[in-house]
């Protein structure tokens, strides 16, 4: 009896301890994040896929108003997302305002929201597109995500935003981008991507953070 007592009460400190750690803090400047890549693969009209491609590994650069700066460990190459995580540079370099892909509206983000948005972008051989989004959130998947080396259950939102084209010359086809989003974290840790059209794959992609290195962990070493 003593025995088994004795057990549920470890059980009990280690599973506190497990519930502790897994309030996790903001992504900080300092910060190293990896991520799984993958491309988005379709037999036929088979549905559509995600292949591993490999991980990268980005350093996070955060200003005084909240804009990001991520840069590949390897390439040096960069992107900036503001804090609400519209991508608003690449590699030093902006879009003009119409080709601005808003992602969020604020920074107060839960289940049951919806919006629009829409952005302008020239695609080549397709001509000059106009995408008209229809966002909408719901709870999304807990992932689990490695911070510091141990595992952390992260609860996520999703947020979807879906668009039919309109414009240009090569016809109608479907855009659907689901970002999950830390409210934690504040940082979008999965993003998934498909443009098809009539159920036929143009182009897609996907990452997942996989683990976060804190700066204070860093530093510790």
């Amino acid at each position: 009896m003593h025995i088994t007592c004795a057990r549920y009460f470890v059980s009990v400190a280690i599973m506190s301890a497990a519930t502790a750690f897994a309030q996790a803090k903001p992504i900080a400047s300092g910060d190293i994040l990896t991520y799984n890549n993958m491309n988005a693969t379709q037999v036929g009209r088979q549905p559509i896929t995600f292949v591993s491609e490999g991980q990268s590994t980005n350093s996070v650069t955060i200003d005084a108003s909240g804009n990001r700066t991520y840069k590949n460990v390897r390439s040096k190459g960069n992107y900036t997302l503001d804090k609400l995580f519209t991508r608003i540079a690449s590699n030093g370099k902006g879009r003009p305002a119409e080709e601005v892909f808003q992602s969020l509206q604020k920074e107060q983000l839960e289940p049951g929201m919806n919006w629009k948005t829409t952005v302008k972008r020239p695609t080549g051989q397709c001509g000059y597109v106009t995408y008209d989004y229809d966002v909408s959130t719901a709870k999304g998947p807990d992932l689990i995500i490695q911070i510091d080396t141990k595992d952390t259950t992260i609860p996520t939102i999703q947020v979807e935003f879906k668009a039919s084209p309109s414009g240009g010359v090569c016809g109608q086809w479907t855009q659907v981008k689901k970002m999950l989003i830390s409210p934690e974290l504040w940082e979008i840790v999965s993003e998934e991507f498909v443009s098809d059209q009539r159920g036929v794959l143009q182009e897609g992609y996907k990452f997942v953070i996989t683990s976060v290195k804190t700066l204070a962990n860093q530093q510790a070493k």
